[in-house]
């Protein structure tokens, strides 16, 4: 083995070290506690691909590398889980999550991916163990847990009301705290034209405490290690490394005993997410009608590797309206103001409507309006609709279908954003897209499932579309069988494929091989290319919190050849 293929094993001890040392006291932790099983928890409606432990959803919002998903704790969702975005023609894009709410929850993309955006299909591997709808209980300690009644019961007394114990304040509990510490690296190596091999390791830590300080708070850090290293033959070899601190905030109030809450530090904005991560403080109050309102200001990270600070400054305030107090019904206005490098920057108003009266019907749609003046080059004075979305599914028994619209335009921004546009682009170029989704069981668990969505600019238009047919036990029993034809035509190729998959799983893990082929049309070219990919891959999890996956692939045909390599470890407590 040389030297260079090598490194990808350094790496991965480089790596192991601390992690192991953090998983070593986070086990023995974890087994000084003797908590009860939780039996409570929402119904959850059986989705499309919801079989053992995969749950099947789509991407409802995208801000930056935050994507909020329509799958939450009903759904037997915990923050940690690893979520895999499938878009229609392109590679799959990986992500965790990281907070969750009762129908949705929000993922933190591993990297920017363009690919991912409203509509896409997304699914959230469980590990095994995890009970369908039950909600994680972070004062447990323990995922899926609540810990053992302390409390004595008081003599019964005939003239009191039976429900007239108080509960604990969230002070009087006990200061716990839960988390998850993980490791992954993958390695490539492109063997056709330029021997080369590049490598990304990443190490971090997400931990949480209830009652940290003893005054009822809630208390969030997250770290981010990451490593990157290129070398080929005949260049020089290039690496670097970065440390990043995701989250550090603190939380008081917002619970069934404080209609006001507070956060400080470094958080996702809790009122409107959209409006991104955010280095300073939030407050918020819930009226008794369940309404809230409020506002934040702080500095604004830079999506980079680092998540410099210091240049962007915000201030914003919303109110969110409910009908009821399950929420069927939440409309929210948020105003968001900007500035770059002590230069105004951007106006921002963000019109959200949710409607989720069941579990058969779901509906969703948002405006982001952006404001000009004479400043701002490439827009004209007033109002813009920069992003418009809106998508509604409905489920039943045995089938279901969703559809979704997004008309977005590039705003005009001093702060960093991807890519640099003209005066022209800013002026007039917008993108719409349209997508659509059915799907129905039929003959027992065999389904049929159908993707499509299309898309139009001012340049170019395109579009593609799947049809996949899954058939558990076909081949032999507790084995899961796929095939997807796929198809995709855009500004610069034709991509017309199909993939392969079968899945099993058994005391020993979750596997899955997959075979996909695709010819690449190029636009105003003449000449084919015919890419094949075989890609292996396993995931164990355990109760006590462990979960690990390999993944070994294998891309070849028409100019290239790459195999690659992943694996991915983490603990839970």
């Amino acid at each position: 083995m040389s030297r260079r293929r090598s490194s990808f094993w350094t790496l991965a001890v480089w790596l192991c070290t601390p992690v192991f040392a953090c998983c070593a006291a986070a086990s023995a932790s974890a087994l000084s506690a003797t908590p009860a099983a939780n039996l409570g928890g929402p119904a959850f409606f059986q989705e499309e691909g919801n079989d053992g432990q995969r749950r099947e959803g789509r991407v409802l919002a995208v801000a930056q590398q935050q994507v909020q998903i329509d799958l939450g704790s009903q759904a037997g969702v915990q923050p940690g889980d690893r979520a895999r975005f499938l878009p229609i023609g392109a590679p799959p894009v990986t992500g965790r999550v990281e907070t969750v709410e009762g129908r949705a929850s929000w993922v933190r993309l591993d990297r920017a991916a363009p690919a991912v955006e409203p509509g896409v299909a997304v699914e959230v591997l469980l590990p095994p163990g995890r009970r369908q709808g039950a909600a994680r209980d972070y004062g447990a300690g323990v995922p899926g847990t609540t810990p053992a009644w302390s409390r004595k019961d008081a003599p019964f007394d005939s003239a009191r009301p039976l429900l007239a114990e108080d509960p604990l304040q969230p002070q009087e509990r006990p200061s716990l705290w839960s988390g998850r510490v993980y490791l992954s690296a993958d390695s490539v190596w492109e063997q056709e034209e330029l021997d080369s091999q590049s490598t990304f390791g990443r190490m971090g830590l997400d931990l949480r405490g209830e009652n940290p300080f003893g005054a009822g708070g809630r208390m969030h850090f997250a770290l981010d290690l990451d490593l990157r290293s290129f070398s080929a033959d005949g260049l020089a070899s290039e690496s670097d490394s970065a440390a990043r601190v995701e989250r550090l905030s603190y939380t008081h109030g917002g619970d069934r005993f404080h209609a006001l809450r507070w956060q400080a530090g470094r958080f996702l904005q809790y009122g409107v997410p959209e409006f991104g991560v955010v280095d300073g403080a939030e407050v918020s109050y819930r009226v008794h009608s369940g309404d809230r309102f409020g506002g934040s200001f702080g500095l604004m990270p830079e999506p980079g590797q680092d998540y410099r600070t210091g240049d962007d400054l915000q201030v914003s305030a919303f109110y969110r309206w409910v009908a009821d107090e399950d929420e069927r019904l939440r409309l929210t206005a948020g105003a968001q103001k900007t500035w770059h490098d002590g230069s105004a920057d951007r106006d921002l108003l963000l019109l959200k409507a949710e409607y989720l009266p069941s579990t058969s019907f779901r509906w969703r749609t948002s405006a982001w309006i952006d404001f000009y003046d004479a400043a701002d080059v490439g827009k004209g004075d007033g109002p813009e609709v920069t992003l418009l979305h809106s998508n509604a599914s409905w489920r039943w028994s045995d089938s279901g279908a969703s559809v979704g619209f997004r008309q977005w335009r590039f705003p005009q921004l001093l702060r960093y954003q991807a890519g640099s546009f003209t005066n022209f682009e800013l002026l007039n170029a917008s993108t719409s897209r349209v997508d659509a989704r059915w799907w129905t069981r039929f003959s027992g668990r065999q389904r049929l499932s159908l993707r499509a969505d299309s898309w139009n600019s001012n340049a170019d238009s395109g579009g593609g579309g799947e049809v996949r047919l899954d058939w558990p036990d076909l081949i032999a029993s507790g084995l899961h069988s796929s095939a997807a034809l796929f198809l995709r035509s855009g500004g610069f190729s034709e991509v017309t494929g199909v993939r392969l998959g079968q899945s099993y799983a058994n005391d020993w893990g979750s596997w899955r091989l997959n075979w996909e082929s695709a010819n690449y049309t190029p636009v105003g070219g003449d000449t084919d290319l015919l890419e094949h990919d075989l890609r292996l891959s396993w995931n164990q999890g355990s109760a006590a919190g462990w979960s690990f996956g390999l993944d070994a692939g294998y891309r070849f045909g028409d100019q290239i050849d790459s195999p690659s390599l992943g694996f991915f470890l983490q603990r839970s407590f």
